[in-house]
């Protein structure tokens, strides 16, 4: 069996490439509202895990295809709880997020 970097993959590749064409991307952090605390405890680790990844859909493709993203609150949901964006780059702008998610986060506090 030979093992390769999730990156390697095609897909990963694809991706990769894809975001290269832009500047930043902003997506949703998570696919739903989080859950209530001890939601999965009895679950189990596959069937929870499953359903973590189903939970997260927008977070593990960028991470695997080796793309920086940072999580930033935005608002806060029905439930109290906040939800946030995230904000993904092409490979090595980290410096370039951060920058963004600092700008943003400062003009939410002062816009509250």
């Amino acid at each position: 069996v030979e093992l390769r970097e999730a990156a390697d993959y095609p897909d990963a590749q694809k991706l990769v490439g894809w975001m290269e064409e832009r500047d930043v991307l902003v997506v949703p952090v998570t696919a739903h509202p989080a859950p209530r605390i001890a939601h999965w405890r009895t679950s189990g680790w596959l069937r929870t895990g499953v359903a973590v990844a189903r939970w997260m859909g927008f977070a593990p493709p960028w991470n695997l295809a080796g793309c920086p993203a940072v999580a930033i609150p935005v608002l806060t949901g029905q439930s109290g709880l906040p939800v946030g964006v995230q904000i993904v780059g092409p490979p090595r702008t980290e410096l370039t997020l951060l920058a963004i998610a600092a700008q943003l986060g400062r003009l939410l506090t002062t816009s509250s």
